[in-house]
C-alpha cells in the first residue's frame, strides 16, 4: 500500500494525503474519524488531534477493525478525561484481503 505494508491510511475531512494510486493489501486499511476526535481534549491546546489518532491507530494495528475503532475513541475518551464536547465519529475499514487483483 503507497510503499508501506501494512499500515493505516489516516484520512480526515482536513487533511486528505494524496500520494497516488494504492494498491492495498490485506492488512491495509483506513481509518476515518470526525473532528469531534481530533478536537476532543481538556482545552484547545490539548486536543488530541491528528497525531493523536495516528498514534493510537498504530499501536492498535495488530487487532480486527472493530477492536481498532473501539481502541482509537477510548484513546480520546482517555485523553479528554471522559469528556467529549462534540460528535466524535470513528470508522476503520480493515482487509482481511483482496478477491481480486487490481489492473
Amino acid at each position: 500500500m503507497c510503499g508501506a505494508p501494512r499500515q493505516a491510511i489516516i484520512v480526515s475531512p482536513t487533511s486528505i494525503d494524496r500520494r497516488g494510486i494504492c494498491q492495498p493489501g490485506a492488512g491495509d486499511g483506513i481509518a476515518l474519524f470526525t473532528d469531534g476526535v481530533t478536537e476532543a481534549g481538556p482545552r484547545p491546546e490539548a486536543f488530541f488531534e491528528r497525531s493523536g489518532v495516528e498514534a493510537a491507530a498504530r499501536d492498535l494495528w495488530s487487532l480486527d477493525a472493530s477492536a481498532i475503532g473501539d481502541g482509537i475513541f477510548d484513546a480520546v475518551l482517555r485523553h479528554a478525561e471522559g469528556h467529549v464536547n462534540d460528535d466524535a465519529t470513528i470508522v476503520v475499514v480493515k482487509l482481511t484481503g483482496i478477491a481480486n487483483e487490481f489492473d
